[in-house]
């Protein structure tokens, strides 16, 4: 929980400091969203076997409520699909964001973040993120 809390925090800072209409990522420049500051999804190994499936999404104001499902994937060839029971919702005024434990089987994983943002009842607009691909012994 610290460790996503922490997270927010930079991203916030950073959005303060970003001046241009792009920003760098491990996969290279996107566009900038224009109702989110940020999307996040990450997967890591903590040790012994057990990784963390995490992600966030956070508005730039207060009146924006944000929705976020992250799933854990399996990737097979091109295609990758949900791991069974591993989906997971958040919603909040500004933020949201989960976090979750499982021990995995041997293959190629990621984190996928879908985001979306709402003025009211009306939605704004919808994000994705992955994390990097985990390869699991």
């Amino acid at each position: 929980m610290k460790r996503i809390a922490a997270f927010l925090l930079a991203a916030l800072a950073l959005q303060c400091m970003m001046t241009t209409s792009a920003f760098a990522s491990d996969k290279g420049v996107q566009p900038r969203f224009s109702d989110f500051s940020s999307v996040y999804a990450g997967l890591y190994d903590s040790g012994n076997g057990i990784y963390v499936i995490e992600g966030s999404a956070v508005a730039p104001n207060a009146n924006k409520r944000v929705q976020i499902t992250l799933t854990l994937e399996k990737i097979e060839g091109n295609k990758s699909t949900v791991v069974s029971g591993c989906t997971w919702t958040a919603s909040g005024m500004v933020t949201a964001q989960t976090s979750a434990r499982r021990s995995l089987s041997p293959g190629a994983y990621h984190a996928h973040t879908h985001a979306e943002v709402y003025l009211g009842n009306t939605l704004l607009e919808t994000a994705d993120a992955y994390s990097n691909v985990d390869f699991v012994d």
